[in-house]
């Protein structure tokens, strides 16, 4: 009998190449008896889709009445979900759940753009549910099926709040923008080899006093904390802020971005953190987010 962790690597890794050939390219190893896994590395070249895939995404589209259209494929973590499916990880994280209403801003900013949200993965029920008309997946298909990595592989990028169901679109190079994310120290073997923007939760201790990005890059353990409910608080990102970061994402895919001196002034800072920092990427983070905290960089 496979132990769970191995039967959903290689799950995950047909999908990501249904057309039955696996390659261990595509495949994250997980050491049997072990809750941790090793290094995962990612897909070294892109693949195209198969007809098969072509063929669901056509046909799943045309359901939902996106012909031809452009769409985000969004991803959002439920604690209904975590707790049907994975009761350990519901315990640990319920702090991280989506909440609808915060990312109601970013889709209307994305619908004046001509860019349809889709909602990827289970139904959005309770403090998640988003107060818009968006086309869901789960009135489509089966979470965590073919039709998912179908939708994934032609988004314009992948929208994950604080979940990590992103790798559905890396193999296709689909860009990746992290919203409410709770890390900020990615290893580089963690981090996906297409263009990533990362919104992070800031951290904040007891007397009120927030975390800057040096303090957390030199303490993961501040993260943890916050996952515990212990002495450190993650604050969420606001709707204003995962708006703007959406807007963003979406100007830097379109080639319409254009930063002031004063933002790219932001940005090298933030770079300059990371550089004393070699063992992790140095991340992307949305520029009005910068800006709007300045201490943050501190």
């Amino acid at each position: 009998m496979w132990p769970k962790g191995v039967q959903n690597q290689i799950n995950q890794a047909f999908l990501l190449q249904p057309s039955r050939v696996v390659t261990l390219e595509y495949l994250w190893l997980t050491p049997i008896g072990s809750a941790k896994s090793r290094e995962r590395p990612f897909a070294t070249r892109a693949l195209s889709p198969e007809p098969r895939l072509v063929s669901i995404r056509a046909e799943t589209l045309h359901r939902m009445r996106l012909d031809n259209c452009r769409y985000v494929a969004l991803a959002v973590f439920t604690r209904k979900y975590e707790t049907d499916t994975n009761q350990q990880n519901a315990d640990k994280t319920a702090w991280a759940e989506s909440i609808g209403c915060d990312l109601a801003q970013a889709c209307d900013v994305l619908s004046t753009n001509g860019v349809h949200t889709v909602l990827l993965g289970s139904p959005d029920t309770g403090v998640s549910r988003v107060p818009r008309m968006l086309p869901r997946l789960s009135e489509f298909a089966k979470f965590g099926g073919p039709t998912e990595v179908a939708l994934a592989s032609r988004c314009e990028y992948f929208w994950a709040d604080g979940v990590g169901a992103w790798w559905r679109s890396v193999p296709f190079r689909r860009p990746v923008l992290f919203t409410n994310s709770r890390p900020v120290d990615f290893h580089h073997h963690q981090h996906p080899p297409v263009f990533t923007m990362v919104l992070p939760m800031r951290l904040q201790s007891q007397s009120g006093r927030e975390f800057t990005l040096r303090e957390m890059l030199e303490n993961p353990g501040l993260r943890k904390s916050a996952a515990r409910g212990g002495d450190v608080k993650a604050i969420r990102n606001t709707s204003d802020e995962v708006a703007a970061a959406n807007r963003e994402m979406l100007a830097r895919i379109d080639g319409t971005w254009r930063e002031e001196g004063s933002i790219r002034a932001l940005q090298i800072r933030a770079a300059e953190v990371f550089a004393d920092f070699p063992q992790y990427v140095n991340l992307l983070i949305p520029s009005d987010f910068l800006a709007g905290h300045p201490r943050f960089l501190d």
